[in-house]
């Protein structure tokens, strides 16, 4: 069964630390889902468990979102291996990171369609730098294709739903409400107020 089998794989991440997922800031590549309170760890299963959910974190600055969705990226390499290239199974990629690629049109198209592909996108950051207009025409369209196919996309951002709403669309808000919504709160840990 197949939450026998998350069972296991949450006692078995707990001491592991597999950290070659696509794109994982050296940073973040030391956390486990199991490195989180128990309601995270349970919201990480069941977004495992259920492989075709969008999940998108709010939280203020430093709650830990990039943390953990690096962790559940790292644990949907373990729950959903891919036999042709295991290295391709997920993409971790930072918003800026996209607006830089997207600016080369040579190779824009190519590395969307590997986004649209790859089995689970971690889109970093959304909403947090100034973002043009373009990009944010890009974004839309990558999470709508992939919400169209039933394929699962996590988004990390600062802001709350409604303001995810204005800043990206609200259809994108509304297909992330289908799928899991957590919101991280406002501690920020890295100043040791967790």
């Amino acid at each position: 069964m197949v939450s026998e089998s998350l069972t296991t794989l949450a006692t078995r991440l707990g001491g592991s630390k597999m950290s070659n997922a696509t794109g994982i800031p050296k940073r973040y590549r030391k956390y486990s889902v199991c490195d989180f309170p128990l309601p995270l760890v349970h919201a990480a299963l069941n977004f495992l468990e259920r492989g075709d959910a969008s999940l998108l974190l709010t939280g203020k600055l430093g709650t830990g979102k990039t943390a953990f969705a690096s962790a559940i990226l790292v644990a949907w390499r373990w729950c959903h291996p891919s036999h042709v290239e295991p290295w391709r199974n997920g993409i971790f990629l930072p918003v800026y990171e996209a607006a830089e690629i997207l600016r080369d049109m040579e190779t824009a198209v190519e590395t969307r369609q590997e986004w649209q592909e790859t089995p689970l996108l971690v889109l970093d950051d959304v909403g947090a730098n100034r973002s043009t207009p373009h990009l944010m025409e890009q974004l839309l369209f990558l999470i709508e294709e992939r919400y169209d196919w039933s394929v699962p996309t996590i988004v990390t951002t600062n802001l709350t739903l409604a303001e995810f709403a204005d800043a990206v669309d609200p259809r994108a808000a509304s297909r992330f409400q289908e799928g899991i919504v957590l919101d991280l709160g406002s501690k920020d840990r890295r100043k040791g107020d967790a």
